[in-house]
């Protein structure tokens, strides 16, 4: 009876004392979200693309409007086709009016995990780019 005691205590003590230092973003696949900590400005029409070897970009997803404080949702890709992830939007003018389309940045992809990017704050256009293009932006 003693030894079952000793035996039991002694599972207990080893699942206790399992490791959880596993990483919280670890998964069975690859994924990807883009996330705003944004006060305020909604990053319009988000659409993320990678290039191919031809140097033309696919589409990935069309992520939408990502608003103040909000995250695209959580899209599944096949990081042996897909490293890096490029993100573009349109850049709106100070009344609310298209004035053009941006590259956003470029997020480098970690397998098997969700890579999750936030938007920095203040964020200035450096380029424009043309929406037909595929060597510039992810044409359907």
């Amino acid at each position: 009876m003693k030894k079952l005691l000793y035996i039991l205590f002694a599972v207990c003590l080893f699942t206790a004392c399992s490791s959880d230092d596993a990483d919280d973003n670890a998964q069975d696949y690859t994924s990807f979200q883009v996330k705003s900590d944004e006060k305020e400005g909604t990053y319009r029409n988000v659409v993320a693309g990678y290039k191919q070897v031809d140097g033309n970009y696919k589409r990935i997803a069309t992520l939408g409007d990502i608003a103040p404080g909000k995250s695209s949702d959580k899209i599944t890709i096949d990081y042996n086709t897909i490293k890096e992830v490029e993100l573009f939007f349109d850049a709106m003018d100070i009344n609310g009016n298209y004035a053009a389309t941006a590259p956003l940045t470029t997020i480098k992809i970690n397998e098997k995990n969700n890579n999750v990017y936030t938007i920095p704050h203040n964020l200035i256009i450096a380029s424009k780019v043309n929406k037909t293009n595929s060597t510039q932006y992810p044409v359907e």
